[in-house]
């Protein structure tokens, strides 16, 4: 994926936790890690208070 927007928060009460967004080709990707994801250094990242998807 060249240059994607990434939206990332992070959050959580009793455990950290962090959340990831990006789109591609009309497609919206959503992550949830435990820890920090290594992401591509073409990556423009922009950092939310907080992402909030129903599970």
């Amino acid at each position: 994926m060249r240059e994607a927007l990434i939206v990332v928060a992070n959050g959580g009460l009793t455990s950290k936790s962090y959340r990831y967004i990006v789109g591609y080709k009309g497609f919206v990707f959503h992550a949830k890690a435990n820890r920090d994801l290594v992401l591509p250094g073409k990556s423009e990242i922009v950092h939310a208070g907080n992402i909030w998807i129903r599970d």
